[in-house]
């Protein structure tokens, strides 16, 4: 099977699942948000139960307006990261992804910890997606792939996904490719990338050296 049809072939599937006004974008993003890699990175404290209670119990709305007020409060404490995601999530969780995108924006630059910081450029540039803007994210975690170099693993895999939902497919390759052949393997992502090899899909790709191994 050609690889845009295998491709097509997917989004009628999750069309007819999700409904027609879904787009793969949108199912991609709230997929992805589900792993346990976007949970909030940032440190709990006791001050922030009112809202954590509110959010659980699925009142989204009344939790984002408690957080905004421990963010505003503590802009010079670990309590601003979590509460500051936590409206990220918030956003999310109430489909306003414009929203949710502006805090993240924010917080990648003022967190005061780095894997807070990180977390929230990654997620906001996966947020693109879920707002039909997949290229933006793609250029978006370029960009943080040369601020956080340690984390090449995980930025290849998401920025892999990012350019295959878009029919990319050579870079897509290259991205999923560079997770399987790093050393240290990384233990959540490099299996995920690798499994993608394995389907026929990509038989007809030409000029693609992947080690004797297959993609998608």
């Amino acid at each position: 099977m050609n690889v845009k049809a295998y491709i097509s072939l997917l989004i009628v599937i999750i069309s007819v699942s999700f409904g027609y006004e879904s787009t793969i974008e949108e199912y991609f993003f709230y997929s992805a948000i589900k792993l346990p890699v976007f949970e909030n990175p940032g440190i709990y404290t006791q001050e922030s139960a009112f809202a954590d209670f509110l959010f659980e119990q699925g009142f989204y709305s009344d939790a984002e307006a408690e957080y905004e007020k421990l963010a505003y409060t503590n802009q010079m404490d670990i309590v601003y990261d979590y509460a500051t995601y936590q409206r990220g999530i918030c956003y999310i969780k109430m489909g306003n992804i414009d929203y949710a995108i502006g805090v993240l924006d924010r917080l990648g630059y003022n967190a005061l910890d780095r894997e807070v910081s990180y977390r929230a450029r990654l997620l906001r540039a996966i947020a693109e997606a879920g707002a039909g803007k997949s290229r933006r994210g793609e250029f978006l975690i370029s960009d943080l792939m040369g601020d956080m170099p340690e984390s090449a693993d995980e930025i290849h895999f998401w920025r892999g996904w990012l350019r295959l939902i878009r029919y990319d497919i050579k870079n897509a390759l290259e991205d999923f490719d560079a997770v399987c052949n790093s050393t240290p393997r990384n233990s959540f992502y490099f299996p995920r990338a690798c499994l993608l090899y394995t389907s026929d899909a990509a038989d007809e790709l030409d000029g693609v050296d992947l080690g004797g191994r297959r993609i998608i």
